[in-house]
């Protein structure tokens, strides 16, 4: 078939030579057209590669980040709890519900008057609603879920994040102060 095809171009008077020179050079530019695309799939390929381990390191980083705040907000040494807009716990530190005397299951849902015994649930919610960003702070005493007592200072702060408005209350157990203080009044 190959031998009909040459004879049918030498009738037609194309020369062989020429004809074989204009596909070497069809094959030439065939060739470096894919020895581009294998460089520039390469290129496409490292860039790939890159942009997982820029992506990998971003993800340790949050990942590192996370693991920070948890432990901080773990260890504190006061509690803390992060309550929604109306004072209800949505998440508590373990400090705060020993505290108060719950488990962290079971401080969370309830809310910040529950244990509050100098100001009423109105009260709260006034100073919920009248907290902002830079904070405000009060001293009070507050009911542990066995009936005993313990003076508290709270902090209170708003927060945004996620869309949603939060209250981060700061709880410290003031009682030795408490007691310090009553003790230096009598002399």
């Amino acid at each position: 078939a190959q031998d009909a095809e040459l004879r049918d171009a030498a009738e037609a008077g194309i020369d062989l030579d020429e004809l074989v020179e204009h596909f070497e050079l069809e094959i030439d530019v065939i060739q470096a057209r894919l020895a581009q695309l294998g460089l520039d799939f390469n290129e496409l390929l490292d860039t790939i590669a890159e942009q997982e381990a820029r992506q990998q390191r971003s993800q340790q980083v949050i990942a590192n980040e996370a693991a920070r705040r948890h432990a901080l907000f773990t260890h504190a040494s006061d509690g803390i709890l992060i309550c929604d807009a109306q004072g209800r716990v949505v998440e508590c530190n373990p400090k705060a519900a020993s505290l108060l005397g719950y488990t962290r299951q079971q401080l969370t849902g309830r809310y910040l008057h529950e244990w509050e015994l100098a100001y009423s649930a109105e009260q709260i919610r006034q100073l919920i609603e009248q907290v902002d960003g830079a904070g405000s702070s009060y001293e009070t005493q507050h009911q542990r879920q066995d009936g005993s007592c313990y003076f508290a200072e709270v902090s209170l702060s708003r927060a945004q994040w996620a869309g949603q408005t939060f209250v981060l209350a700061l709880l410290r157990d003031i009682s030795e102060r408490k007691a310090v203080e009553a003790e230096l009044e009598n002399y």
